[in-house]
């Protein structure tokens, strides 16, 4: 006797289908959004440009996106999995410093490559007229950011660090004055943001673990 599917069983596979089906959607929507933001701001940003580069409807970008700032927010939190996520599982032996700057140089890396890097801009020129993405900016990249700071210092057992836990934008700052001054200063070289993250960390935190410090002549 043939035997036969039952309707649950045979609606799994389906439903599993649909969700992929889905997340694929919300996914190449995002991805347009980054784009249409990078390249037009964000008063300037249409979403209709937005679903046609994603190959859907206006109509139905508005299911999954019911603003355009929510899609702005959309767009910043997908990079956290870039940003906070190291690129490869850390030695259980490599010193806490090291795995700390390894994972802002990779975080600062990205941005600049991706052209993510651009979005601070936005939030910096256009939060005047659209208050919300400040706050938009703040719970989803900075506020993140400024735990990972608080954390290393807490458990960096470096007493001198200790103004960190209360002031992490002493690390990053100079972050955002370089993303300024590459989008103002057009005529002069870019500057290379994790190169100069690296230096500043260096400045601040000492040399990495197991590297001696630089000999000044």
């Amino acid at each position: 006797m043939q035997e036969t599917t039952s309707e649950p069983e045979q609606a799994q596979p389906e439903a599993g289908l649909r969700d992929r089906k889905k997340e694929a959607k919300r996914a190449a929507i995002i991805a347009a959004a980054q784009a249409e933001f990078i390249a037009h701001g964000f008063a300037e940003a249409r979403l209709a440009r937005v679903a046609a580069q994603a190959g859907v409807a206006k109509g139905t970008l508005y299911l999954y996106f019911d603003s355009k700032e929510a899609l702005f927010d959309a767009v910043l939190r997908g990079a956290l999995p870039l940003i906070f996520a190291p690129p490869v599982a850390p030695d259980p032996g490599t010193p806490p410093q090291v795995a700390f700057r390894r994972r802002l140089r990779a975080a600062i890396a990205d941005m600049q490559a991706s052209g993510r890097d651009k979005l601070a801009l936005i939030v910096l020129s256009e939060s005047a007229q659209f208050p919300g993405l400040a706050r938009i900016y703040l719970e989803a990249i900075l506020e993140p950011l400024f735990e990972l700071v608080r954390d290393y210092a807490r458990s960096s057992g470096v007493a001198r660090l200790e103004p960190l836990t209360r002031y992490p934008q002493l690390l990053l700052a100079p972050m955002l004055a370089a993303t300024m001054w590459n989008r103002l200063m057009t005529e002069r070289p870019p500057l290379d943001l994790p190169e100069m993250l690296e230096t500043h960390l260096t400045l601040v935190l000492g040399p990495p673990e197991g590297e001696p410090a630089g000999v000044t002549g």
